[in-house]
């Protein structure tokens, strides 16, 4: 694992022209239009969010801010006004609940919280502060003395993965740990990866997370090349993957697979697997640029409209919006 303390600011990502090279012209201004679509309505609706709610989202403000910048260093135009007004609703929520998470108890959303909310950060260019710090505090007391970190909730798919829960924990100790912060960890590394070793990924989360953390981790390649293989082994006739085998395919799970593969470098962006996956979320895109993923957690908050389509699927349709369009941004030789 390679745990390096964040630094800089949050800089200019507006970027006029787009720059990508594809199979085919068609392809190419296909997936144009689609990132494009996919831009505008995230950011409308994280911008809508702000105005019904003061408490931080993964789904709102983290998967955007991730979203926004992957695409803007693929040469895709986004609005900076808009990243940086989620990376300051975002530094807020951290800063008025600081002692909360000086003291372990943390907020809403526990370990997915601190852990997308430090990853959004540092992909919006943060530099690690008071409040940052007191998060990985945080996180040395929370789950210290099991193997792993533990999901909060049980609000599939993406809270509740044991997986997930620990690879953005471990994230964010990579990214805004001191120096004696992660002198700290180092024990629990050595038994995170034991639990690694001994855990089955039961279902699409838990298996795109176990590569992705596999890879934090830096175990051998011939450890997770059976995960990757396995995953690969799971997309369907479609071109998409699901969340599990009583699902059809989704634009979440297809995007998530789509990520973890690439990103862990065993998927190639000019593979037919990969260009597959592509095709699938491009037949799949809504004429309002989302993608719908129907919502399989029990609702614990008042309904309200975000400006994000889809009703009571907005908060997993966004969330999947976000992934579906960084993938899309790859370019394919």
């Amino acid at each position: 694992m390679k745990l390096t303390i964040a630094a800089g600011i949050l800089i200019g990502i507006q970027v006029a022209n787009i720059n990508l090279t594809f199979g085919d012209e068609k392809h190419n201004l296909r997936t144009k239009s689609a990132i494009g679509k996919a831009i505008r309505v995230v950011q409308a609706s994280a911008t809508e969010y702000l105005k019904h709610r003061e408490c931080f989202s993964c789904h709102h403000q983290a998967m955007p801010i991730i979203a926004l910048t992957y695409v803007a260093k693929h040469q895709f135009e986004v609005d900076r006004a808009v990243v940086a007004k989620q990376v300051e609703h975002t530094l807020s929520h951290f800063k008025k609940n600081k002692q909360k998470y000086v003291q372990g108890q943390g907020t809403g959303g526990q370990v997915d919280t601190a852990g997308y909310g430090l990853w959004a950060l540092h992909a919006g260019s943060v530099t690690g502060n008071e409040w940052t710090q007191a998060v990985v505090d945080y996180l040395a007391l929370r789950d210290k003395n099991r193997n792993f970190w533990r999901r909060s909730s049980d609000r599939p798919p993406s809270e509740a993965s044991h997986f997930t829960a620990t690879f953005v924990a471990l994230k964010a100790v990579e990214n805004y740990g001191t120096p004696k912060q992660k002198n700290e960890f180092n024990g629990k590394l050595s038994r995170v990866t034991k639990w690694w070793s001994s855990t089955r990924a039961k279902d699409n989360e838990d298996l795109v997370f176990k590569i992705l953390l596999g890879e934090n981790l830096e175990l051998e390649k011939t450890k997770i090349q059976p995960l990757a293989d396995k995953l690969l082994s799971l997309q369907k006739k479609d071109g998409g993957w699901s969340q599990n085998n009583e699902l059809k395919s989704d634009a979440y799970a297809t995007a998530t697979a789509l990520y973890s593969l690439y990103e862990s470098n065993y998927l190639k962006a000019s593979d037919p697997e990969f260009r597959r996956g592509l095709n699938y979320l491009l037949d799949n895109q809504k004429s309002d640029g989302s993608w719908h993923v129907p919502s399989r957690s029990s609702p614990f908050q008042e309904y309200f409209e975000s400006g994000f389509p889809h009703k009571k699927d907005q908060f997993i349709s966004i969330t999947a919006t976000c992934w579906a369009m960084m993938v899309l941004s790859v370019p394919v030789p």
